[in-house]
C-alpha cells in the first residue's frame, strides 16, 4: 500500500516542515519548528535538549564533593529550622483520614477536572492530602550518624529544591488567603499578600468560585545547582513531576479532583510572592477540588 504523502502531514503536523528562510516572523509553531531545525530560529527548549546529560568537570567536582562531605543529609537534617512557628502558624490536624481506596481503584479513577462543587472541603481531607502528597514520610535514615527525612516522593539527592505554596480557597476552619507548607511540622505560614486566581490563570477555563486549593511549586535554585550545576533543571522537573502526580492520587484517593497547569502567569505570581524570578521560580501549579 502506497502512503499518501499529500495528507500524511495531517496526521503528524511534525512532517509539515516549512523552510523558507525568508520568512521568519508571524509563524504558527508548525512554522517555527522547521526555522528551528533549519537553525534560523532559537529555541532554549531544543538548546537544554542538545546538552541534556552532559557531565561536565565541574559537576562531577561538586557531585562528588557534596557526596564525600555528606551534604545533603546535614542540610536535610536542619532543614526544620527554615519553618518558622508563631502566632500567625496555622496548625494542621494530626491525624490522618484513613485511606480505603487501593491504588489500582485510584490509578483508574484518576481524571483531571476543571468544573468543582461549592461544598467546603473538610480541613481532615484538606490535612491528609497535603501531608502525603508534600510531607515527610516518617522514614529517617541515617548516613554517617545524620539523619536524613524522607518524604513520600523521590527527590534528586534528597535536596528536595521545591517549596510548596497553597492558596486555599474553600476548606472548613481554614481562612481563605496564601499560604507556605512547612512540611517538618505539618503546618501553613500566611503570606500577607493572596492571588488574583483570575490573573494568574488567565489562559484557562476554570471554576474559580468553588475550588478548594491551588497548590504552586516553588523551584529554589541555589538548592540543588550548587551539587548538580546544568543537571540540576532536570532532577527538579523530575521532582516536580512526582509531586503532581503524588498529588493527583491522593485527591482521587479522598474523593476529589485535580488538574495540573502549564499555562499560567509565571512573573504575577512571583512578584505577589516576593519572589526574585532569578534563583527562586514558580515551575508549575495544580488545582483542585469536589468534582461537580
Amino acid at each position: 500500500m502506497n502512503a499518501d504523502y499529500k495528507i500524511k502531514g495531517l496526521f503528524n503536523q511534525h512532517l509539515k516542515i516549512h523552510l523558507d528562510e525568508n520568512n521568519v516572523s508571524n509563524n504558527d509553531n508548525a512554522q517555527v519548528f522547521g526555522q528551528i531545525l533549519n537553525g534560523n530560529f532559537d529555541s532554549p527548549a531544543f538548546s537544554y535538549l542538545e546538552n541534556l546529560g552532559f557531565m561536565r568537570l565541574h559537576e562531577v567536582k561538586s557531585i562528588g564533593m557534596y557526596n564525600e562531605l555528606n551534604l545533603a543529609t546535614k542540610i536535610n537534617e536542619r532543614r526544620d529550622q527554615e519553618e518558622i512557628l508563631d502566632e500567625s502558624t496555622v496548625e494542621l490536624p494530626k491525624k490522618m483520614v484513613k485511606v480505603n481506596k487501593n491504588i489500582l481503584s485510584v490509578l483508574q479513577q484518576r481524571h483531571s477536572s476543571r468544573d468543582f462543587n461549592e461544598i467546603p472541603m473538610r480541613q481532615a481531607d484538606f490535612s491528609t492530602i497535603v501531608k502525603y502528597s508534600f510531607g515527610l514520610s516518617g522514614r529517617v535514615m541515617s548516613y554517617d550518624g545524620v539523619k536524613a527525612y524522607s518524604r513520600f516522593y523521590a527527590s534528586g539527592g534528597g535536596l528536595y529544591p521545591i517549596n510548596i505554596i497553597l492558596q486555599v480557597n474553600n476548606v472548613s476552619g481554614i481562612k481563605p488567603g496564601l499560604y507556605r507548607y512547612q512540611p517538618y511540622s505539618h503546618t501553613l505560614y500566611p503570606y500577607q499578600k493572596c492571588l488574583d486566581i483570575r490573573k494568574f490563570l488567565q489562559y484557562g477555563s476554570f471554576d474559580f468560585d468553588d475550588y478548594s486549593f491551588i497548590v504552586l511549586l516553588e523551584y529554589d535554585l541555589n538548592r540543588n545547582y550548587l551539587k548538580y550545576g546544568e543537571l540540576s533543571l532536570l532532577t527538579t522537573m523530575i521532582e516536580a513531576g512526582n509531586i503532581s502526580h503524588n498529588f493527583e492520587l491522593m485527591c482521587t484517593a479522598m474523593d476529589y479532583s485535580a488538574c495540573q497547569i502549564a499555562g499560567f502567569n509565571k512573573h504575577y505570581a512571583e512578584e505577589v510572592l516576593g519572589l526574585d524570578g532569578l534563583n527562586s521560580h514558580i515551575l508549575f501549579t495544580v488545582i483542585c477540588g469536589k468534582e461537580k
